[in-house]
């Protein structure tokens, strides 16, 4: 009888690494979110990142990670990094990633992915809410909110999808529209929370402010639409 055939020997999958390059400097920073490599310019990290801007030449290189991840993240500083098989490439700064079992790693590296998207100014598409809460509590946790806020508005014009849903995370995305300050998100998330007023689901929100908000959106749309309605009558009245 022939032997069995051998089995193939099993390698572990290597991703590439997503470069993000800058015209006339090259990457000199390596993040290892997870299993998956990113190559940065530390110049657009500390300009849009006010995290990375204190970290990444500070002393203590340990830092507590966002807790939605249950991660810890570790900043060294080497002298060269192991790439691929045995490639060896210099960085000044690297940042790796750890999570614990059973965290959604594959979400939280495409949210991490377009966060360093909106870093560069580069065009990306949102998919669904969850990937833009992401996104926000990434951006929030490295103090980058102010440039994820000011390309958004291009986001949701590439985006149909996550727009078609808007009305029915309505609620949750008024929360992440306040926290970026973003107008847009923040009005339309406003006329659906305000639609859906009879059911009070307004009233889970736990920033009180947000809640004076939809009151009194509501209130002002209840009294032009008396006013409006008034005005109808009156001249229904006088034919």
């Amino acid at each position: 009888m022939a032997p069995p055939p051998a089995k193939k020997q099993k390698t572990d999958d290597i991703k590439s690494p997503i470069v993000f390059p800058c015209p006339g400097q090259k990457p000199d920073v390596r993040l290892i979110v997870f299993d998956q490599e990113f190559h940065i310019n530390s110049t657009l990290l500390k300009l849009n990142s006010a995290f990375f801007r204190k970290f990444l030449d500070s002393t203590n290189k340990t830092v507590v990670a966002i807790d939605p991840t249950s991660s810890s993240s570790t900043l060294t500083r080497p002298e060269t990094s192991q790439i691929g098989f045995g490639s060896v490439s210099t960085f000044e700064y690297e940042w790796v990633t750890k999570i614990d079992e059973g965290g959604e790693k594959w979400f939280l590296t495409i949210a991490f992915e377009k966060l360093m998207c909106a870093i560069y100014t580069r065009p990306y598409q949102l998919i669904n809410t969850k990937e833009l809460l992401l996104m926000t509590a990434l951006a929030d946790y490295y103090c980058a909110l102010p440039i994820l806020t000011r390309i958004l508005d291009g986001a949701f014009i590439n985006s149909p999808q996550f727009c078609k849903g808007i009305g029915s995370h309505a609620s949750e995305l008024f929360v992440a529209a306040a926290k970026i300050r973003n107008a847009l998100l923040f009005r339309e998330c406003l006329i659906w929370v305000v639609i859906s007023y009879r059911d009070r689901e307004f009233e889970s929100l736990e920033d009180k402010r947000l809640r004076m908000i939809v009151r009194c959106a509501h209130g002002e749309v209840s009294t032009r639409l008396t006013g409006a309605t008034a005005v109808v009558l009156t001249k229904t009245a006088d034919t």
